[in-house]
């Protein structure tokens, strides 16, 4: 650790005046720090120190200096001190030290003398800090033990809002609260925040009066941050670090241009009125900000004498995310979302009281409290023509709203898949977006045989049983059921649970009906598995018959099987579910 000393006088002459007829001047002379180094008319007493060294953190590469300030510097002399002891050479106001190590750190004091005597200063530490960060080493040793695992910006463990950084400034323990000394930072929405009292920082415990004043043509609706609630003024108790915004509103009837509908707003932050983002130029209504876990939300209720719908324009900024709700009725509607810009959004309302709510649930840590959404230009309407149909689906308008809060499905489209399309759905009068309000249909088929169904209905009620009797033509055999049924019991009982297509399969029952359907009677053929290959007319390549695979359940499998001599190609036509296909493939000698 180096020393390096050094001053420059600087001198001014001002009047002066004595009691009685005495008057003159005195001549003052200055260093650069302040200090005063001589004047006249003399006069000695013991050294005032008007200003002592200052605490300061130092880093690697930087130097430390520590300085004092005295009244009088007539005659005065100075010694520095390190930890009580001379500093060799520490002789000037002012201590410059470089090199600046570990090793520096601790107290330094200066002893200022003259000839009346001798005062020393309050003793000033300088700490080591050999990350940079501002926190002592020895600071970060003393409380958790290391200088690696703690940073200045971090408030654990206590997370009382109060940085690592501020509690050593403020000199309280970081571990346990002993002393904090919590702030308060306080905003307002369309208004201001009056405090009493206003300190830079408040003793733990102690009450803070918030008075909310807001600006002319609002209206205070609640607190927001670290305070909730609709008391105004309010009282906070600083047991941490704490922020506050006071939330004021617009009248709701105004910003959402409703003369026939009734407003309220709550939650943890009500929603507020404001003129700052809107879409018709005049105000719009804004979600509270919210901490996390929080709920803003606003409610309208309106009486509809016939259907109709509700309208509205909504946005949202990118980082609010998807969580805005809107629920009709207490139930949660889907399929629409605000957009980054203004869109509207339209609802079906039955006839009746309605009471409908915007809901913004805040779960995680967003965008630091400004999550925002947007609604403006709220309308309740009786639908003019209940059958109206703007997108020429077959759909009524008002029905695709009813039930899924827009108008993109068509009338072919199956919403609930249940096998019935929207168009039937709307037809029977039941609800195209749940598979329990269907009335399902049933498709047979059958070739070589016909099926007889009980009950034989055009549509079902749901899970209605249904009785299926397969009858072979002559020289034909029942082989099982296909599609939604898969069974060879006959008779066989369905469930209607949605709309449902079954073939009835029937082979030849003649010995030679599979060389007949392969078209291969010079051959031998033989079948086998758990059940056989059986020949059948409803699906051919050659529109006469073809082999084709019985019903199977799980790990099941069936085969059929010729001899030839070779070697010479072998081809055929095959299918599953697609188009036929020819095969050619090379057989060699058995």
């Amino acid at each position: 650790m180096n020393v390096k000393l050094g001053a420059t006088i600087l001198r001014t002459i001002l009047p002066f005046f004595l009691t009685g007829s005495l008057c003159g001047q005195v001549s003052l002379d200055y260093d650069l720090p302040g200090n005063l180094v001589s004047q006249s008319p003399q006069v000695t007493a013991i050294p005032v120190i008007l200003r002592n060294p200052v605490s300061q953190v130092v880093s690697a590469g930087q130097n430390g200096s520590f300085s004092v300030v005295v009244a009088d510097t007539l005659s005065v002399t100075y010694q520095w001190r390190f930890n009580g002891a001379t500093i060799g050479g520490g002789t000037a106001d002012s201590l410059l030290l470089t090199n600046v190590s570990a090793a520096s750190e601790g107290n330094y004091s200066v002893v200022v003398a003259n000839s009346s005597g001798s005062v020393t200063s309050a003793p000033a530490m300088l700490f080591w800090d050999s990350v940079g960060d501002g926190l002592p080493d020895s600071w970060k040793i003393k409380y958790f033990g290391s200088v690696t695992n703690v940073t200045a910006s971090s408030d654990a463990p206590l997370h009382d809002g109060i940085s690592n950084l501020q509690k050593f400034l403020d000199g309280t323990n970081p571990t346990n609260g002993v002393g904090l000394r919590p702030r308060l930072t306080v905003a307002g929405l369309n208004g201001s925040v009056t405090v009493s009292p206003d300190l830079d920082k408040y003793t733990l415990g102690q009450q803070v009066t918030l008075t909310a004043v807001p600006h002319a043509g609002f209206q205070f609706v609640g607190w927001s941050g670290s305070l909730v609630g609709p008391d105004n003024p309010a009282t906070l108790t600083m047991d941490r670090s704490k922020s506050v915004t006071a939330v004021c509103s617009l009248p709701l009837p105004y910003t959402l241009d409703t003369t026939n509908i009734t407003w309220r707003s709550g939650g943890d932050v009500p929603w507020f009125g404001q003129d700052l983002v809107t879409y018709d130029g005049l105000a719009a209504a804004q979600n509270g900000p919210l901490g996390n876990n929080q709920v803003s939300w606003l409610e309208a209720t309106v009486y509809m004498p016939a259907d109709g719908t509700l309208t509205f324009w909504w946005k949202r900024i990118p980082s609010a995310g998807r969580t805005l709700t809107v629920i009709i009725n207490g139930v949660a509607q889907s399929g629409q979302v605000p957009n980054f810009d203004w869109s509207q959004a339209t609802y079906y309302l039955p006839a009746g009281t309605d009471v409908i709510r915007w809901s913004y649930a805040k779960s995680f840590e967003g965008n630091q409290g400004f999550d925002a959404y947007w609604v403006d230009q709220v309308a309740a309407t009786v639908y003019a023509d209940p059958l109206a149909d703007s997108d020429n689906d077959g759909l009524p308008d008002l029905w695709e709203y009813h039930y899924f809060g827009h108008l993109r499905d068509l009338g072919t489209k199956d919403a609930d898949n249940d096998r019935v399309n929207n168009h039937d759905e709307y037809l029977d009068g039941t609800d195209p977006t749940s598979a329990a309000s269907a009335q399902p249909r049933l498709t047979i088929s059958a070739s070589g045989g016909t099926v007889g169904v009980s009950p034989s209905l055009v549509q079902y009620s749901y899970l209605q049983a249904v009785t299926l009797t397969a009858t072979p033509n002559a020289g034909f055999t029942f082989i099982g059921w296909s599609g939604d049924l898969s069974a060879s019991t006959n008779p066989a009982t369905l469930t209607m649970d949605r709309s449902k297509t079954v073939t009835a399969l029937f082979a030849v029952s003649a010995p030679d009906a599979l060389p007949e359907a392969l078209d291969a009677t010079n051959l031998s053929w033989s079948t086998g598995g758990d059940a056989s290959f059986f020949d059948e007319t409803l699906v051919t390549h050659d529109g006469v018959d073809a082999a084709q695979s019985p019903p199977l359940g799980p790990n099941q499998q069936s085969w059929f099987q010729t001899t030839v001599n070779g070697p010479g190609p072998l081809s055929f036509w095959w299918k599953s579910s697609g188009e036929w296909r020819a095969a050619k493939e090379h057989r060699g000698k058995h």
